[in-house]
């Protein structure tokens, strides 16, 4: 039974017959190439004898995804925002218009391949300036349309959920947010390049490669399967501990702050159910229990109701009143609560204005919490994913493509109204109606606004010869 059989039979609730266990069916693992990144010589098969297993409370930290709210709002954001980004797909050519491999472009971090991309389409613009390479954009290229959709192979398999991209790039982002790692399976046609990514949950993996035993192992319900090593890309972020084991995650690092949170929620929703605890114990003294039991008759038909609120009651012997249930107020269980999503989301690095805690805020904190979030968050998590493309995915296709996403840092419009407003004869007449939030014309572009009385000489050089 292949992957998407089993996993047709998981969703369904069904148990696999004999052949739950056996091979992956895309290629045979005998067959696979080791894992690439070694185990040094066995040395970490002895030395960290347990680092396939996925650590205890895994599921649980998981879980807390769907239990703890503020966890759900701090990542759920995190993965909205990742999974919302734009991936492109680009290569760079010489003078001769054939296609080179650039490491640096490739492998450099968002700035500097930010800085690096910005130039080569200067220069390509300005090619009568002497420029000698370009940088071009490959529209619809199959990585692209596999990061858009996820599965793109013909094959339709009944009953079988599938996630998107966007669902793809959710569960990813998320699933690292709280365990430091997350899985894709890639799935190949017969010329060896993915047609489909089934993105899998850390409690799925129970082996990873090492030198001795290159092949992953997958283990849900009752299904168990052994995946080649080149068919899975591990996105990780190291643990200190155990650089080359499982990841541990955020979540486990906020486990106490969870749990603290929902056993005050618990307590507070006890509380309405007043855990068979009455608010207030009566007792008078040397009276029988027909005389109680009557003056309790009396103090409901006099007191009970919405209507009888705030009369006075009168009564005639020594009355003995303790107060049995706890004052909500006193207890500062919602101090408590708001201590821990304060904790849980400082930990993310998160604004308090992207989760919607605008207590203390304004125009420009919330401008300012945006660019904050893109730069410390977004760009830092999309690095790690896209490093990861670019050596594991892009290489199935061609080795010379260059993975990049669109920036997620939102553009200063004050700014970029001041320095326009500074050199106005610099923007043409379009991206004036843009700014003025009006549609661009075809008759105005590449058109500036010129008064009669300004007269416009070339400049010299820039110095791209």
């Amino acid at each position: 039974m292949g992957f998407r059989d089993s996993l047709a039979a998981f969703a369904r609730g069904m148990v696999p017959g004999s052949d739950a266990t056996s091979s992956f069916s895309i290629e045979s693992t005998k067959q696979s190439p080791a894992f690439s990144g070694g185990s040094g010589f066995g040395l970490l098969d002895g030395f960290f004898p347990n680092q396939h297993i996925a650590k205890r409370g895994t599921r649980e930290v998981l879980t807390s995804y769907e239990r703890a709210p503020w966890i759900n709002g701090n990542v759920g954001k995190l993965a909205d925002d990742i999974a919302g980004l734009t991936w492109r797909v680009f290569v760079r050519r010489n003078a001769n218009g054939k296609a080179v491999r650039d490491v640096n472009l490739q492998l450099g971090n968002f700035q500097a391949r930010t800085r690096a991309m910005e130039e080569l389409r200067r220069r390509d613009i300005n090619k009568a300036a002497g420029s000698v390479d370009e940088l071009q954009e490959i529209v619809n290229h199959p990585l692209t349309l596999l990061l858009s959709l996820a599965h793109t192979g013909p094959e339709e398999v009944e009953g079988l959920p599938k996630l998107d991209g966007w669902q793809t790039f959710f569960v990813t982002q998320a699933t690292l947010d709280l365990k430091d790692e997350s899985f894709w399976l890639l799935e190949k046609n017969n010329a060896g390049r993915p047609m489909s990514i089934w993105v899998l949950p850390p409690t799925w993996i129970t082996q990873i490669p090492t030198e001795s035993q290159p092949f992953w192992k997958l283990s849900f319900g009752s299904v168990h399967q052994e995946v080649p090593a080149s068919e899975i890309i591990w996105f990780k972020r190291p643990t200190l501990l155990n650089p080359y084991g499982r990841g541990s995650g955020t979540g486990v690092a906020l486990g106490d702050e969870i749990e603290t949170d929902e056993y005050a929620a618990k307590h507070q929703k006890a509380w309405f159910y007043n855990k068979s605890i009455p608010a207030l114990l009566i007792g008078i003294k040397g009276a029988s229990a027909p005389e109680v039991k009557e003056a309790k008759q009396k103090w409901d038909e006099d007191n009970r109701g919405f209507w009888r609120a705030f009369r006075t009651h009168f009564y005639r012997g020594e009355l003995d009143v303790k107060q049995l249930s706890i004052d909500a107020k006193k207890s500062q269980l919602n101090e408590t609560r708001l201590f821990q999503r304060d904790i849980i989301r400082q930990v993310y690095r998160l604004p308090p204005e992207l989760v919607g805690d605008v207590s203390n805020s304004n125009r420009a904190t919330i401008s300012a919490a945006e660019d904050i979030h893109a730069r410390g968050n977004l760009i830092p998590r999309a690095e790690l994913l896209r490093r990861a493309m670019q050596l594991r995915l892009a290489p199935l296709y061609d080795d010379r493509i260059i993975v990049h996403y669109d920036s997620p840092v939102p553009s200063d419009k004050v700014q970029e109204l001041a320095a326009m407003k500074a050199q106005p004869l610099t923007p043409e007449i379009n991206e004036w109606r843009r700014a003025q939030g009006l549609p661009p014309k075809k008759e105005f572009e590449g058109m500036h606004a010129v008064p009669s009385s300004v007269q416009i000489e070339p400049g010299e050089s820039d110095g791209d010869e």
